[in-house]
C-alpha cells in the first residue's frame, strides 16, 4: 500500500513533461500499461481514457511500480521493458524528502517537488555496437543532451504466407523509420515514413476493390515483382508526423498528420484509427478531474482512386471536442461532439471556438453540417475487471424510438464491453468481450460532392474510410480478444467475431452505406437493423509473436474467415503467415 500510495503521489506531478508523444494502441507498451493500472489500482488521475497513454506517465509509473517486493518476475521484467521503451523520461537523480505539491484547487491530485526525484531503477549499461548503434536497448541510434534528445529506431514488418488459394501468393513487404524526440524538455516530436508492398487476402481486396481504398493508408498503385511474376499487389507510402508545444501549465498544443483513437474498446464508435492519417490542430488541456482535448482537421471527401489522375481531392473539414470527467481513480466520463462541414474555401471560423457546443453555432448558419453527439465511460472494479461503453447519437426523436415504426432518423449505436484481467486467476492471460449495433444511416448526411452526386460530402468518412467502426453502420458485432502472455517476450493472441449487417440492395438504400446520400432513400419508415441484403460475417484471427530483441519480432499468424451474402457469392479465407516485424504494432484488417 505505501508503494502504491508513493506511486500516486509521484507521478501526478508529471504535467509539464505530462502530454507528450502518446503511445499507439494495440502495442505492447499499451497493453501493458492497460493491464497494470487496472491490477494495481494506481494510475496518474490526469489520464484519461479518450486518449492514448503519454510515454512521459509511463516510466514514473513504471519505475515505482518496480520497486514492490510482491509483483512476480514476469511483471518485473515487464516494468523493465516499458522503462527502456521510454529512457527518455527517466528520472534524474535527486536528494532530500519528498515535498507535496498540490497541483489542482481541489487539493484531490498532488505529487512530490521535482527536484526531489530520484531514480528506483537503472538502466542497463551496454556496449554500443560499432560506438553508436544501440546505446541503449530500446533505440538504433540516440542523441542524449540536456536540452536535446533524439530517438531514430527502423521500421520492419515483411511476412508472406500461404491461402487458400495456391495461385495467388500473400506478403507484406514494409520498411521504413520513425524519428522522435524532445527539445527543452517540453516540445516533443515526432515522425515515421513507411513504403509498403502488400498482396492482401480476398476479403481485404474486396473491401479495397468497393470504395477504391487500403483502410488506414492513402495513394497506392499496382506492384508487380520483378523476381517473381506470382508476387503481385499493391504499393502504397504512408507518413505521419507531429510536433507539440505545452502553451501553459496544463495545456498543449499539437500539430500534425496522424490519426486518433477516442475510448477503451477494440473499436471505437466516436473516433477510430481505421482511416487514413489526416491533417489537424489538437488542444488538450488538463485541470485536475477534468481533461478537455479539441481537434480540428482537414480530411478528404472520397479517396484518390475515385477521382482518377493528379487532380485535387474535395476536401471538408470535421471540428470534435472531448470533456472528461474522473472524480475518482477508477472511473470516467466523457462528452463527446462533433460537426463535419464542407466549405469552398475555408475552414468554419465559428467551429473554432473550443468550448461552445457545436450544434448551437449549427444553428446559428443554418443547421448545413452534420452534427454527432457521443458519450464514453469506464469504471474499473475490483483491481480485475473494467467496464467501459459508448453512446453515439447522430439524430435522435425520443417519440420515434418507442414508437416502433422504424423511422430513418432514429441513428444511434450502442457499444458495450467488459476487460478481464488475470482471467481465471491465470497470469498474464487478458480477456475482452465487446458488443457494437449502430443503427441505420448513422454517421450519413445529405449534402453531395459535386462531382459525384451520389456521396455525401458531410458524411463521418475520410478518404472512402469510416471515421468510426469500420462496417460504417446497419450492423451488430459481437468480439472476443484474447491475449496470453506466456513470458516476457512471447505473447500470443487473438480475436473471434460475429458481426451482420444490412447492404444496399438494387439502388435501394437500407442505411448500411455511409458513403452515399441518405436523402436518396425511397421512404422514411420501416427500417430495422439489419435490413437489406444480408451479410454474415464471421473470423478468427491467432497470433503467435516473440521478442528476440527489444521490440523485434517473430510472428507466426493464422486467419479462418467466412462472409456470406444474399447479393454476391460467399468468400471463404484460410491463411497462415510468417514474418518479422521491427518497432511497429500489429495493424488489425478485420473488414
Amino acid at each position: 500500500m505505501k508503494c502504491y500510495l508513493s506511486l500516486l503521489l509521484f507521478i501526478s506531478c508529471q504535467v509539464i513533461y505530462g502530454q507528450s508523444a502518446y503511445v499507439p494502441k494495440r502495442t505492447m507498451t499499451y497493453d501493458l500499461v492497460d493491464r497494470y493500472r487496472v491490477l494495481y489500482g494506481v494510475d496518474n488521475p490526469l489520464i484519461t481514457s479518450t486518449n492514448n497513454y503519454f510515454r512521459s506517465d509511463i516510466t514514473p509509473f513504471a519505475t515505482h511500480l518496480y520497486k514492490d517486493s510482491s509483483i512476480n518476475d514476469l511483471t518485473r521484467q515487464n516494468l523493465a521493458y516499458l522503462i527502456e521503451d521510454n529512457l527518455e523520461y527517466l528520472e534524474k537523480e535527486g536528494v532530500g524528502e519528498s515535498i507535496k505539491e498540490y497541483n489542482d484547487t481541489t487539493k484531490t491530485f498532488y505529487g512530490l517537488d521535482e527536484k526531489e526525484r530520484s531514480p528506483i531503477y537503472a538502466s542497463e549499461a551496454r556496449e554500443p555496437i560499432f560506438k553508436y548503434f544501440y546505446k541503449s536497448k530500446a533505440n538504433f541510434l540516440e542523441y542524449n543532451e540536456e536540452n536535446f534528445i533524439l530517438r531514430i529506431n527502423p521500421i520492419l514488418n515483411i511476412d508472406g504466407g500461404f491461402s487458400q488459394d495456391p495461385e495467388t501468393a500473400i506478403f507484406q513487404n514494409t520498411r521504413g523509420v520513425e524519428v522522435r524526440g524532445l527539445l527543452d524538455n517540453r516540445i516533443y516530436f515526432y515522425t515515421s515514413l513507411l513504403e509498403n508492398q502488400r498482396a492482401f487476402l480476398n476479403f481485404q481486396n474486396r473491401t479495397i476493390d468497393q470504395e477504391k481504398a487500403i483502410p488506414g493508408y492513402g495513394l497506392y498503385k499496382s506492384f508487380q515483382s520483378r523476381v517473381a511474376e506470382t508476387l503481385t499487389g499493391l504499393d502504397y507510402f504512408n507518413a505521419q508526423a507531429y510536433v507539440g508545444l505545452p502553451v501553459s501549465k496544463h495545456v498543449v498544443l499539437e500539430f500534425g498528420h496522424g490519426n486518433h483513437f477516442l475510448g477503451d474498446g477494440f473499436r471505437s464508435l466516436l473516433l477510430s484509427d481505421h482511416a487514413h492519417n489526416f491533417f489537424y490542430l489538437k488542444l488538450n488541456t488538463r485541470i485536475g478531474k477534468f481533461q478537455l482535448q479539441n481537434i480540428f482537421a482537414e480530411v478528404a471527401s472520397i479517396s484518390s482512386q475515385r477521382i482518377g489522375g493528379d487532380e485535387l481531392i474535395p476536401k471538408k473539414y470535421f471540428a470534435t471536442h472531448l470533456l472528461t470527467f474522473r472524480p475518482v481513480q477508477n472511473f470516467s466520463l466523457s462528452l463527446f461532439e462533433t460537426v463535419v462541414f464542407s466549405r469552398e474555401n475555408n475552414f468554419e471560423l465559428q467551429y473554432l471556438n473550443p468550448i461552445i457546443l457545436y450544434r448551437t453555432v449549427e444553428h446559428f448558419i443554418g443547421s448545413p453540417d452534420n452534427v454527432i453527439l457521443g458519450a464514453s465511460g469506464r469504471w474499473d472494479i475490483k483491481q480485475q475487471f473494467s467496464l467501459y461503453g459508448q453512446l453515439v447519437i447522430d439524430e435522435l426523436k425520443v417519440g420515434e424510438v418507442f414508437g416502433g415504426n422504424g423511422w430513418w432518423g432514429n441513428k444511434f449505436g450502442l457499444q458495450a464491453g467488459l476487460k478481464y484481467f488475470n482471467a481465471f486467476e491465470i497470469d498474464h492471460l487478458d480477456l475482452q468481450l465487446e458488443y457494437n449495433v449502430v443503427r441505420p444511416f448513422t454517421y450519413s448526411h445529405r449534402s453531395p460532392i459535386e462531382d459525384f452526386p451520389d456521396r455525401s460530402i458531410a458524411s463521418y468518412t475520410h478518404f472512402s474510410q469510416p471515421l468510426a467502426h469500420p462496417l460504417g453502420a446497419n450492423f451488430s458485432e459481437i468480439l472476443l480478444r484474447f491475449r496470453y502472455q506466456v513470458q516476457a517476450n512471447w505473447v500470443i493472441e487473438g480475436r473471434t467475431y460475429l458481426a451482420q449487417r444490412g447492404a444496399d440492395i438494387g439502388g435501394e438504400q437500407f442505411g448500411g452505406n455511409i458513403f452515399t446520400l441518405n436523402s436518396l432513400r425511397d421512404r422514411d419508415f420501416d427500417f430495422g437493423l439489419g435490413d437489406g441484403g444480408k451479410e454474415d460475417i464471421f473470423g478468427l484471427h491467432l497470433r503467435s509473436s516473440y521478442m528476440f530483441a527489444h521490440n523485434y519480432w517473430i510472428d507466426i499468424s493464422a486467419v479462418f474467415r467466412n462472409f456470406e451474402s444474399d447479393l454476391e457469392n460467399p468468400i471463404d479465407t484460410r491463411a497462415i503467415q510468417f514474418g518479422i516485424r521491427a518497432n511497429i504494432a500489429h495493424q488489425p484488417f478485420d473488414y
